[in-house]
């Protein structure tokens, strides 16, 4: 149990749910029938997926995106490597002759001297091996390649991606794109296509057949390709786990516990017999207050026009310029 007594456990939320359910506030959930646990089981992970993706409030466009689910990363991007040794290909699988190959060079394009274009690696196979998305590539005779890397994995579900250099860089965050773009912008062979990176997107790395309980990946794409070594950072919505031990608590929980429980318990009214949405109307109020209360942290205390320009870090920003009228120029004569 957490050491708050004000904090939402899964013991808290089993036991509003089992009361609900008609199944009794102080069973032990281990006595009861294995339905029953997967009732109150189900019913709490649908509640929570609804509080961490809710539902959009009335008179918003969209849903919110809670504060504390925002992750950072950090990525790293390597220089473009070309091993010493040579390599063969034979449908699609590349096999170098000794040289050392890592997991990271399946977030790669790779160029080979012999062959026209550049060719996306798909994963790698051993220590000696990548195998392309391409299974068309064959080539017999040895020749060598240079890599670039152009993507890296990201934890989660790349939701509301921010990503950005170090302070230190003194650059900017890079230009948020789709896929296409960027796959649009590699098509031209007459531009370099390594540098500093400037643009990303987030697309998915993996995709699990049906039966497959893999879960989908997804990966940052880089453009330009990066030249040398960059360490960049990445804050993103992320997916949270569902909860395991009796005082586990939910993300946010400390905060809008009461929201969380109302979720749980509006899941709960589709299991009734009679049909009721006071837990669902209940559910929206608690979190229009959660979502005000989010924003408040996140967004700034005043809004409007900052007179004195006392928070902008350039001129650019600044509205310094003034206009006036001064009356009639005198006329030149020539």
């Amino acid at each position: 149990m957490a050491g708050n007594l004000l904090e939402i456990t899964l013991f808290d939320l089993r036991a509003e749910v089992q009361r609900f359910m008609g199944y009794g506030r102080t069973t032990t959930f281990a006595s009861l029938p294995v339905a029953f646990q997967g009732d109150v089981t189900s019913i709490i992970n649908r509640g929570l997926r609804q509080f961490y993706y809710p539902p959009v409030l009335p008179g918003e466009t969209s849903s919110h995106k809670w504060s504390f689910l925002k992750k950072r990363e950090i990525y790293r991007f390597y220089a473009p490597v070309a091993p010493v040794n040579t390599c063969t290909a034979s449908f699609g699988t590349v096999t170098f002759t000794g040289s050392p190959i890592s997991l990271i060079y399946r977030h790669t394009m790779v160029k080979f001297a012999s062959q026209p274009g550049f060719y996306p690696v798909k994963q790698t196979n051993g220590s000696t091996q990548v195998i392309l998305w391409d299974p068309s590539v064959s080539f017999a005779t040895p020749t060598t390649a240079t890599f670039y890397w152009n993507r890296a994995a990201i934890v989660g579900t790349g939701v509301n991606v921010n990503m950005f250099y170090g302070p230190s860089a003194n650059q900017g965050p890079l230009q948020n794109v789709n896929a296409e773009y960027i796959t649009n912008v590699e098509q031209n062979n007459n531009v370099t296509h390594w540098g500093k990176p400037r643009m990303f997107c987030v697309e998915p790395a993996t995709w699990p057949g049906q039966g497959d309980q893999a879960v989908q990946e997804f990966h940052l794409r880089i453009y330009p390709w990066a030249d040398a070594q960059y360490v960049m950072y990445a804050d993103h919505t992320m997916t949270p786990d569902g909860l395991s031990s009796v005082g586990d608590s939910p993300l946010g929980a400390g905060s809008h516990g009461e929201t969380v429980v109302a979720s749980c318990l509006a899941i709960a009214e589709e299991f009734g017999d009679t049909p009721s949405s006071k837990y669902r109307e209940l559910f929206m109020q608690r979190l229009a207050a959660s979502v005000m209360s989010d924003r408040i942290g996140m967004y700034p205390s005043v809004l409007g026009y900052n007179g004195d320009a006392s928070d902008s870090l350039s001129r650019t920003h600044l509205r310094e310029d003034t206009v006036g009228y001064v009356g009639p120029a005198t006329p030149i004569t020539p």
